[in-house]
């Protein structure tokens, strides 16, 4: 179980190692006005992630070896989580 004391210092050692140079993503097979694809996309480019990302169906992704769930709540997009959600960035992160 994580606790957040654990994610603490996880984070900060992720926060010292050097930036990978990563290729911009693309979002594959977008559905013309897919808004949980164009904002996915946006998060990615932002942090500037490295990993394979593809699209599987609407808002469901393999970010890298494992499937994720994406939707938009309030606006924000957010990737289910155990029985939760988190945010985008956080995700990443």
């Amino acid at each position: 179980m994580w606790n957040q004391e654990t994610y603490i210092k996880l984070k900060e050692g992720l926060e010292l190692q050097k930036p990978v140079e990563a290729s911009k993503f693309i979002p594959m097979k977008v559905v013309k006005g897919d808004k949980v694809d164009e904002l996915f996309a946006f998060h990615l480019n932002k942090h500037q992630l490295s990993l394979k990302v593809t699209r599987v169906a609407a808002g469901k992704y393999m970010f890298g070896t494992r499937q994720i769930l994406a939707k938009i709540v309030a606006g924000k997009l957010v990737i289910r989580i155990g029985g939760g959600y988190m945010g985008a960035d956080e995700f990443i992160l």
